[in-house]
C-alpha cells in the first residue's frame, strides 16, 4: 500500500514537471510580437529546445544579447514554411550571420523571447510559426507535445 501511494506521488510530480514545461503563456507574452534585426553570436541546437543567440544594435549604439527559443531538433529538421520543407540544422547558422527574428518576448523585459519567425538577409523565411503560436495561445508547441 505504501509503495503504490509513493508510486502515484511520484508519476504526480513527473507529470506535473512536465506540464509546466509547456506553458510557453508563462514565460513569454504571447499576445505581443517584436521584431529585432541583429548578427548571430550563437546557434544551439539540442533538445529539449533550440536557440537562436544575436547581437541588436539600439539607436544609441550600445549592443545588447538576445535569446529566442524554438524547437526541439527533431521538429526543426522537418520544419516547413507555408508547406514547404525548409529543414533546420546544426550548421544552419553561422556566427555573423545576419538575420531578422519576429519574437514573442519575456514577460520579465528579459532579451529573450519565443520565437514566430526568423529571416535571413537574403529575406528567406526559415521558420515561420507565430501565427500558429497566436492561435494557441501558448498551447501546446508543435513537435513537442
Amino acid at each position: 500500500m505504501i509503495r503504490r501511494a509513493v508510486l502515484v506521488v511520484a508519476f504526480a510530480a513527473v507529470a506535473s514537471g512536465a506540464s509546466a514545461h509547456h506553458g510557453s503563456a508563462i514565460s513569454y507574452d504571447i499576445s505581443k510580437q517584436v521584431t529585432l534585426t541583429g548578427v548571430v553570436t550563437e546557434w544551439v541546437w539540442r533538445n529539449p529546445h533550440c536557440f537562436v543567440m544575436f547581437d541588436v544594435t539600439d539607436d544609441q549604439g550600445k549592443v545588447v544579447n538576445w535569446g529566442a527559443e524554438t524547437h526541439p531538433t527533431t521538429f526543426l529538421v522537418r520544419n516547413e514554411v507555408k508547406g514547404v520543407p525548409v529543414p533546420l540544422s546544426a550548421t544552419s547558422f553561422k556566427v555573423g550571420d545576419k538575420v531578422t527574428i519576429t519574437l514573442f518576448p519575456s514577460r520579465v523585459g528579459a532579451p529573450r523571447g519565443l520565437l514566430a519567425k526568423l529571416v535571413t538577409s537574403e529575406g528567406k523565411v526559415l521558420l515561420d510559426d507565430g501565427e500558429g503560436r497566436n492561435r494557441n495561445q501558448g498551447g501546446a508547441e508543435r513537435g513537442n507535445q
